[in-house]
């Protein structure tokens, strides 16, 4: 009955698409929350699975057809193929209105989503499109409760969820990029980011919400004396916690707000003025000789794990 109705989904989706209706297609919105529910038939299930490899009594999810059609309905609507498929151009609505007709008003799409999250932990051994069904509610247009549902209640997902970026299914990145958070989901962020247990798509907006609660070069506005104290402490615990890699990307991060996103790894590779500032700023905030020791970072001087364990020599020697 899935592969049934996922391939008269699909089939409908392309008629309607080719032949210039798609007023009646279904949004990006309807089409995750259309692939969440094939994941949510698993939820309140008791039985025990065997393993995926024997066919035997596997989540429907698994069966290679099921997931072939859910990967052919959900590629058109990613941010890879927003510049060349029709389905991405579609308007959309937002999913706790595309899931209103399904849940009705008495189950808000909240909770919905809290039990997708808590059965993806349960069953997913890190299955690729459930993953990055879980990326969608963390746009910024979406209330912070989601954010914090995945970054701190199950941050311990994080690490298995390493969808690349232009496999995120979403029309804009910006939607996850801005307005820059602040408060205590930038807690949640550098954690992850310092330990390394974040890749793809979540390091990304994890780097650039901490990067532009630091760089003054990434802020909208002007901040006053505390947040720039805060800001300096944040890059001091970059630097002093953070491996190689986590230094490079949140001292070279780069966005303009007002000109088109950059993706990685150009969003770490870029230059221009903007470095002489932040290098200035990082003196200011770690001292002289710390400065020294980051010019390789900024400007490419040296190899940059010389220049960290100089740094890190120096952090531990005093």
């Amino acid at each position: 009955v899935v592969r049934a109705s996922l391939l008269l989904v699909k089939a409908t989706q392309e008629i309607l698409v080719r032949y210039s209706l798609s007023q009646f297609a279904m949004k990006r919105s309807e089409m995750i929350f259309t692939c969440m529910k094939v994941f949510m038939l698993e939820h309140g299930q008791q039985q025990e699975y065997s393993s995926p490899a024997t066919g035997d009594e596997e989540e429907v999810f698994r069966d290679l057809i099921v997931s072939k059609s859910m990967s052919d309905l959900l590629v058109p609507f990613t941010l890879g193929a927003s510049a060349s498929s029709p389905s991405s151009k579609l308007p959309d609505i937002d999913l706790e209105q595309a899931s209103l007709p399904f849940l009705g008003s008495g189950t808000p799409f909240y909770q919905f989503y809290t039990d997708f999250l808590a059965l993806y932990d349960a069953i997913s051994f890190s299955h690729l499109i459930f993953a990055s069904l879980l990326l969608p509610p963390l746009a910024l247009t979406y209330p912070i409760d989601y954010r914090r549902l995945l970054w701190a209640d199950f941050a311990h997902v994080l690490r298995t969820v390493r969808t690349p970026v232009d496999q995120v299914i979403a029309g804009d990145l910006r939607d996850f990029l801005y307005p820059v958070e602040k408060g205590e989901m930038i807690g949640k962020y550098v954690g992850p980011v310092l330990q390394g247990s974040v890749d793809g798509f979540l390091r990304l907006i994890a780097v650039h919400h901490v990067a532009c609660n630091i760089w003054p070069d990434l802020r909208s506005e002007e901040v006053g004396a505390e947040q720039e104290d805060v800001a300096k402490k944040l890059l001091k615990m970059v630097v002093e916690k953070g491996d190689g890699r986590a230094v490079r990307e949140v001292l070279r991060y780069r966005q303009v707000r007002e000109e088109t996103v950059i993706y990685p790894p150009a969003c770490f590779e870029t230059s221009g003025e903007w470095i002489a500032d932040r290098a200035e700023f990082a003196q200011q905030a770690l001292g002289s000789e710390l400065h020294e020791r980051l010019q390789g970072v900024f400007y490419g001087q040296c190899e940059f794990f010389d220049v960290y364990t100089s740094l890190l020599h120096l952090l531990t020697t005093g």
